[in-house]
């Protein structure tokens, strides 16, 4: 029986040191210096799809340390099953996402200092961080975004949108960076995704 209990012992801490413990550790000497690509579009270009008009706002073109995932179950997960947490510029500095606590919830994304409090602003932050909401309706794209892991290195090119259901809810998309609280997320419509490390 001991021996059962330190073999099932060592079984776990493989798992934790091949599958836990190099997320945390991915792509250390990577830092993102470039700002999400954005284009804005007159809003005329929209398309239905299941029990929802989705409208094209902007051209978006991003590349960004993934800070967190998040599945959902929830009103919007018929398109939209997963949020990303996504940072760039000193948001994708692993010395600062290294002590940075971040979290998922109720569609939104927070974040705080664990320590040292100097390494990052508000401002700075805010401005190079972001909760999107991952839309699709194309299987394979949906499969991809399972695969994506904190701090994967993606590049994500598509369209922010607005999406009008059926039914009668709605949300739109932010068109800003610097914009934090309700109605700041973006809602991303993903047309090719790719883990680039």
């Amino acid at each position: 029986m001991k021996f059962v209990n330190i073999l099932v012992l060592i079984i776990i801490l493989v798992l934790i040191s091949l599958f836990i413990y190099p997320s945390f550790n991915k792509n250390k000497d990577v830092i993102i210096n470039l700002d999400p690509y954005q284009k804005n579009l007159d809003a005329s270009d929209s398309f239905k799809t299941g029990a929802y008009t989705i409208t094209k706002v902007a051209e978006y073109d991003i590349t960004a340390r993934v800070l967190s995932t998040k599945k959902y179950n929830d009103k919007m997960s018929e398109l939209s099953k997963f949020d990303f947490a996504l940072g760039w510029n000193k948001m994708s500095d692993y010395n600062i996402v290294k002590e940075t606590y971040v979290t998922q919830y109720n569609r939104f994304f927070l974040w705080h200092l664990e320590s040292n409090y100097q390494l990052i602003t508000v401002k700075e932050a805010t401005e190079s961080g972001a909760n999107v909401h991952m839309l699709t309706d194309n299987k394979s794209i949906q499969r991809q975004l399972r695969k994506v892991n904190k701090n994967d290195i993606v590049n994500i090119k598509g369209y922010l949108v607005n999406v009008q259901s059926d039914s009668g809810w709605f949300i739109n998309s932010s068109l800003t960076r610097t914009d934090d609280g309700p109605g700041a997320c973006e809602v991303f419509w993903v047309e090719k995704i790719t883990i680039l490390k």
